[in-house]
């Protein structure tokens, strides 16, 4: 029977492509239509390839050099997007020929097109060409003093110029790229610190969802905290929550194995996460980072107001540190202040460059600040006062 009918209502999930494209090997693509079928085996006769069927439904391309960029392009345009979603694909770097489990279990041809267009990342991670930038993260109350630097990834091209973050990570998401960038955008992050003998503490980001192999990625960064220039204790390490976080057991001992070690931890976008509170409860960080959203026009937003206020009374009662993060202006800043942040980051200060660079804020453009934690203190104090003379009376009574 023909592997395109065994495909039929089968949920499908992808077997993992090689990390980088075969300079020779074979592709095979199968479909449930006949008529796709036979498109798929047209076209890529029509591109110069040659074609063969081990099997019915199923079409066998041979690829050698950038064949499969030619290939996955031509039939692209020949395909409708739907179209393309049905087709399963399997590569193969040797003579071997899936079977239909392995077939079924292959990827869309949309998806490989995916991991084809992505495998320029491959050259900017073997060719060392991740970078970090820095921005600080200030004393709220004493902006002229940096109490860390975020280390932020960027990649330049081979013109020298910068590649953002959101095409590196959008570029690994399709290519199956995922736990390297991460890992390798880690050890840059730790290197690039390192060089520079930072002496306050270093914010570097992890993904947990993108860590395959927990122990063998951790093990490689830790070796780069112990064996830098920077105390261990000034390394913190930051969940980065851009996706939901299924498999809290696993962030929990990535989070113990940094701390053991003598890091710690932080949560960011605390406020715009999946499970926000949640992870708080579980991960039980040293850091919380507001998430921007919750900081743009704090300032004049009620009800936002509200809701960021209690976020940082509640830090302030489980005795976890906090940052405002993208502090964009100075009302941002006087509100952050007032309401007891510990930390603020953001374009008011100073924008992330490749060298460290200083707050471009001074505390004496602050004036007349009543700080929340000033109020809580002195609050304290006429309680303990108060107590102090009950217990008089009732003594002299």
């Amino acid at each position: 029977m023909a592997c395109g009918k065994f495909m039929m209502g089968v949920e499908t999930r992808g077997i993992d492509l090689p990390g980088e494209i075969p300079q020779r090997g074979k592709l095979f693509v199968s479909s449930t239509t006949p008529d796709i079928c036979r498109q798929l085996r047209e076209t890529a006769h029509l591109t110069g390839f040659s074609v063969s069927e081990p099997f019915a439904d199923v079409v066998a391309v041979e690829l050698r050099g950038e064949g499969l960029r030619m290939l996955t392009d031509a039939w692209s345009e020949a395909l409708s997007s739907a179209a393309q979603a049905g087709v399963r694909c399997y590569l193969s770097a040797g003579e071997a020929i899936p079977n239909c489990a392995q077939l079924m279990r292959s990827h869309s041809l949309a998806s490989l097109k995916d991991w084809v267009n992505g495998q320029w990342l491959n050259e900017v991670i073997g060719g060392q060409r991740l970078i970090t930038h820095f921005q600080p993260i200030v004393r709220t109350r004493n902006p002229e003093t940096v109490f860390a630097y975020e280390c932020l990834l960027r990649g330049q091209d081979q013109e020298g110029n910068l590649i953002t973050p959101d095409r590196l990570y959008a570029a690994a998401r399709g290519a199956n790229l995922l736990d390297r960038l991460d890992s390798e955008a880690r050890l840059t992050a730790i290197q690039s610190a390192s060089v520079r003998a930072l002496s306050s503490c270093v914010f570097v980001n992890f993904n947990p969802r993108s860590i395959d192999s927990p122990h063998k990625s951790l093990q490689s960064t830790l070796r780069a905290v112990l064996s830098s220039a920077i105390p261990t204790e000034n390394f913190v390490f930051e969940v980065v929550e851009s996706e939901e976080i299924s498999d809290t057991d696993s962030l929990i001992d990535i989070a113990e194995h940094f701390r053991m070690a003598g890091c710690r931890v932080a949560l960011d976008d605390v406020g715009a996460g999946y499970n926000s509170l949640n992870l708080i409860a579980i991960l039980k960080p040293d850091f919380i980072k507001l998430d921007m959203g919750l900081i743009r026009n704090v300032d004049r937003d009620t009800y936002k107001a509200h809701v960021t206020g209690k976020l940082l009374e509640l830090a302030r009662d489980l005795g976890v540190r906090t940052v405002a993060e993208g502090v964009e202006t100075e009302s941002e800043w006087r509100w952050a202040c007032e309401h007891g942040a510990d930390f603020a980051q953001g374009y008011f200060f100073a924008r992330p460059a490749a060298e460290p660079p200083r707050s471009a804020q001074s505390s004496r453009d602050l004036p007349n600040v009543t700080f929340a934690s000033e109020i809580f203190a002195a609050a304290a104090e006429v309680d303990a006062v108060g107590a102090d003379l009950t217990s008089a009376k009732s003594l002299q009574n």
